[in-house]
């Protein structure tokens, strides 16, 4: 996969956030298998049922029928749809249409995964649920573009990519271009929290290092 505006190709196992909005799609060229979950489409549906909408993407692959149940199976538990198989999917929440779009691009095990402002619709046991499985796929050497206006969506991902408009005003890994405060306070986006906690923290010598998530930094003041 390419993206217009950067000098190298996007590596296995890149896990990109871009800050910007739909139209950064227009920069993404892929010569390989990819899927894409795009929030404007959370509605669009091929099947009558939960079940059905699964299978069909499946069944363009000409798999065969068992194969196709097997990993139905599979993929509906690890996303908790399974008691859902039967259900219109027009009925389902905001979260769970999330949750079947994930599936549904999971299930068909393409080499990249593009997020469009989707998971800010998930809640938050389904987004840590969605999260795991996202890792997962991206340790085996898949790519995962997440594409969010969500500042703090930031943290999900390796490297982190800002564009001002249609083009980029800055990319590189996520820490590094975190650290570039003056860039980011010109484009007028701020810290996540956690990051801007660390920060307050390090001045005050209670810790030595940013932390991530809430679980790391509360373990390392305890340290202290």
């Amino acid at each position: 996969m390419l993206i217009k505006g950067l000098n190298k190709e996007v590596e296995e196992g890149s896990f990109i956030t871009i800050i910007g909005n739909e139209k950064v799609l227009k920069s993404f060229f892929s010569e390989e298998s990819c899927s894409y979950v795009i929030n404007r489409y959370l509605n669009i549906f091929n099947g009558e049922t939960v079940l059905d909408e699964i299978a069909f993407g499946l069944e363009s692959k000409a798999l065969k029928k068992d194969l196709i149940k097997r990993i139905i199976e599979d993929y509906s538990k690890k996303f908790g749809l399974t008691s859902l198989l039967n259900k219109d999917p027009f009925s389902l929440g905001s979260s769970d249409k999330v949750k079947l779009k994930l599936c549904n691009a999971l299930a068909q095990r393409t080499k990249s995964i593009v997020l469009c402002d989707v998971l800010s619709e998930l809640d938050n046991e389904d987004l840590e649920k969605c999260l795991k499985l996202l890792k997962e796929y991206n340790e085996k050497g898949g790519i995962i573009i997440n594409i969010t206006s969500n500042i703090e969506e930031a943290l999900y991902g390796n490297d982190l990519i800002i564009y001002n408009g249609e083009n980029i005003a800055i990319e590189g890994k996520t820490l590094s271009v975190l650290n570039e405060e003056k860039i980011l306070k010109r484009l007028g986006i701020g810290l996540p929290f956690y990051i801007e906690l660390s920060k307050y923290l390090i001045d005050y010598n209670l810790i030595d290092t940013y932390y991530l998530t809430p679980e790391s930094l509360v373990g390392a003041i305890w340290k202290k």
